[in-house]
């Protein structure tokens, strides 16, 4: 059905030529209506039909899609004019939208294990077709990540190689935390596995000597359900 409704829009498109504009405040109106479908993100219009005067005794009286945009931005507008007559005529308009991005890049060479700090990354301005999702799309899915890949200066940041940083340690000194709906109870214990923050790891509580299994909650605390 999805080469029906293509050769449809094209039929269309050759059938009434499409229209370009000269007046700004008509561009800006169709830049407008096609930002409001994509609600408050940063988006850029580019209007790919080619370029010629529109009568200027005609205008704009309504404007919708006639190809709602794709994932890659690539869509149509179908605009009615109207003179003073009351005479109507159709025109479509194909567009793409681009889209504000920002990577972040390491600002010095980072070798596999470091912790990524603040300091460490600069970001980088770009406009794409579409966002490619092997990129954070915020620092605060950086800020404190473990790196699994060493990366010289001026790399870009995946999601690949950014990991959890590992908070507990085999064989450290943890804070045991027994919680339940009334009551919270706090103990030393030992930690008998590793784990990064969520991880259920198996520790020792020292004071009784009870091997027991938590979740890892912190730096150095683990959890334990009563």
């Amino acid at each position: 059905m999805n080469w029906l409704k293509s050769f449809a829009i094209i039929f269309l498109l050759v059938l009434f030529p499409t229209h370009s504009f000269s007046s700004p405040s008509v561009e800006k109106r169709l830049s407008s209506f096609i930002k409001e479908f994509y609600g408050n993100e940063v988006i850029i219009v580019k209007f790919l039909t080619p370029s010629f005067t529109t009568d200027e005794k005609m205008r704009l009286v309504d404007i919708r899609f006639a190809k709602i945009p794709d994932t890659d931005g690539s869509g149509v507008l179908s605009l009615e004019w109207q003179n003073a007559k009351g005479f109507k005529k159709r025109t479509f308009v194909s567009f793409k939208v681009f889209r504000n991005g920002k990577l972040f890049v390491v600002k010095k060479d980072i070798h596999n294990g470091d912790i990524i700090a603040e300091k460490d990354l600069e970001i980088k301005e770009i406009v794409m077709e579409r966002w490619d999702e092997r990129y954070p799309s915020d620092v605060k899915e950086i800020i404190g990540k473990r790196i699994t890949k060493g990366l010289p200066r001026g790399s870009v940041i995946t999601r690949q190689i950014l990991e959890e940083p590992v908070t507990v340690t085999y064989g450290e000194l943890v804070t045991i935390v027994y919680e339940d709906n009334r009551l919270i109870i706090q103990t030393k214990g030992k930690a008998l596995e590793k784990g990064k923050m969520g991880d259920v790891v198996k520790v020792e509580n020292i004071t009784s000597g009870k091997k027991i299994v938590g979740r890892v909650i912190g730096a150095k605390k683990v959890k334990v359900e009563l």
